[in-house]
């Protein structure tokens, strides 16, 4: 059992396993309670967040670590893993995948395929929470899929170079399907942590905003925003801005 916050080194080495696989580092920012109100009563709590990108591919994924000591004064932690996928359209993908041609349609226009087929994306040690709404149409076949590690798995703790072993077979499901393109008009609204820092008992406006401040001056725009076109869901992206206490 996790019996303080994870030591930073951890996520040191969850980083450069992430990197070795293939993966860049768009941002990596950290939240604690000492700057932001949590959701419950608690001494301890801290939300960790990296966010990666392989180049060439259109594909961004978020790994948030959660902790807090709210059950028995011990703290304790899990993974959650969030996927922004853009893949080609559904001509390019015929086009190299003509096996599809011929095949009958009562599954999915896109028959074999992952997602958007009849296989399902999934990875060891985690069950499937809830998609992120992305835009989708002719143009931006876009899907965003949230995992979650499965409870009662947190008195072990993830080992660092299994998750990103991990995290990079469920991306090699989809690579050959991904576009090369910047995602489109995609909220960002998830990347920030307002379920767990919304404040004990209930949403506030201004428990919100701080939130928002704290978490966007420590995100790191500067790869990110060659990486989506017209991001929404943010108020605030400018580091030099004071956060209000």
């Amino acid at each position: 059992m996790i019996r303080d916050l994870m030591p930073q080194g951890y996520f040191d080495e969850v980083q450069k396993y992430m990197v070795r696989d293939g993966f860049t580092l768009i941002s990596r920012v950290t939240i604690d309670k000492n700057e932001c109100d949590y959701h419950v009563p608690c001494t301890k709590a801290r939300d960790t967040s990296l966010f990666f990108h392989i180049r060439g591919k259109s594909v961004m994924v978020m790994l948030r670590y959660l902790e807090d000591d709210y059950w028995n004064k011990k703290v304790e932690g899990y993974w959650e893993i969030a996927f922004y996928f853009r893949f080609m359209s559904y001509r390019r993908l015929l086009e190299q995948n003509p096996h599809w041609l011929g095949q009958g349609m009562e599954d999915s226009l896109y028959h074999d395929m992952p997602i958007l087929g009849s296989k399902e994306l999934l990875i060891e040690g985690f069950r499937h929470q809830t998609g992120l709404g992305l835009t989708r149409d002719t143009e931006h076949e876009q899907i965003g899929l949230c995992f979650e590690e499965e409870r009662g798995r947190q008195e072990t703790v993830l080992n660092e170079r299994i998750l990103a072993f991990r995290v990079r077979e469920a991306v090699k499901m989809v690579e050959k399907y991904l576009d090369s393109k910047p995602f489109y008009h995609i909220s960002v609204m998830h990347f920030c942590p307002h379920y767990t820092f919304s404040g004990e008992g209930h949403h506030n406006q201004l428990v919100t905003e701080k939130l928002e401040k704290v978490f966007w001056s420590k995100f790191d725009w500067g790869y990110f925003r060659h990486l989506v076109d017209r991001p929404y869901g943010y108020n605030f992206h400018r580091k030099d801005q004071k956060v209000a206490t």
